[in-house]
């Protein structure tokens, strides 16, 4: 069976796990604009669905209290769908965490057909819409049901991608979100200093700068610098760090262009 040797508890269904739409809105009779936010198409992004729900979770707390989000919710015709592929989903929460599409088995009996390749089987939910797809000539699906961008045998051949088609179809939605995740290493963002060196001078601590000098040398927890290191160097890259340090500069200067408002933050309850 399709079910053999699973490693999921007994109370986790063998059967096709259902799915899920949270629909938030003042009035959801289809006359306000709709916007749709789905996720875990991918088994193995298992935050995303975690995100969806901590954001209907604020938008519903928040409403009494916090006069944007009841503005949001007053109108729009919001659905969230936490978990597109919860079939997946719990097969890579159980067994295989690096599983990716659904658990349909389209592969030949000659082929990756026993259960033992099921990691291999299914569809990738995010290739399966009838937009943009591998059917209608565009690149970046495979047609190999073991590839981990098998489009499936048609377009929306999958029900989990006949799920979101029928809300995104409706009249009203006009805005949508694919919510994916990635298990790579955290990085900071903008300019990430050159040297790693945990004790080292603060005038050197400066964002990138073509002009720096070669890389200095760690020697356990000290710095050493390196033998062409000169007080001049860099010196643009240090003025624009004092810069950022400036209080004044702070103020002044909004960040990724967005204009900062001014006067205390809109109090947000988190969720208990």
């Amino acid at each position: 069976m399709l079910s053999d040797n699973l490693a999921a508890p007994a109370s986790v269904s063998r059967d096709p796990h259902p799915v899920y739409a949270i629909r938030i809105g003042k009035v959801r009779d289809g006359s306000k604009t709709g916007v749709l936010a789905y996720a875990q198409e991918h088994a193995r992004e298992w935050v995303p669905p975690l995100v969806t729900i901590e954001t209907a979770q604020r938008l519903l707390r928040n409403y009494a209290t916090h006069g944007p989000t009841k503005q949001l919710v007053n109108n729009l015709d919001i659905w969230i769908v936490p978990s597109v592929n919860p079939d997946g989903g719990h097969y890579s929460f159980h067994d295989f965490a690096s599983q990716r599409k659904n658990m349909t088995r389209y592969c030949e009996p000659t082929g990756n057909y026993d259960v033992n390749a099921r990691t291999t089987w299914g569809v990738d939910n995010n290739r399966n819409y009838d937009q943009y797809s591998l059917f209608d000539g565009f690149s970046g699906a495979s047609s190999s049901c073991t590839s981990g961008t098998y489009a499936g045998p048609s377009e929306l051949s999958e029900p989990e991608n006949g799920n979101v088609d029928w809300i995104a179809s409706k009249p009203n939605i006009k805005f949508a979100m694919n919510l994916h995740s990635s298990g790579k290493p955290w990085t900071a963002a903008r300019r990430p200093l050159r040297h790693r060196c945990t004790h080292r001078p603060a005038s050197v601590r400066v964002a990138n700068c073509s002009r720096f000098p070669p890389a200095p040398r760690c020697t356990g927890s000290r710095w050493t610098p390196p033998a062409t290191s000169s007080a001049t160097t860099c010196r643009t890259a240090r003025a624009r760090t004092s810069a950022r340090a400036s209080p004044s500069s702070r103020r002044s200067r909004p960040r990724w262009g967005v204009a900062l408002q001014r006067g205390p933050p809109p109090v947000i309850h988190p969720p208990t």
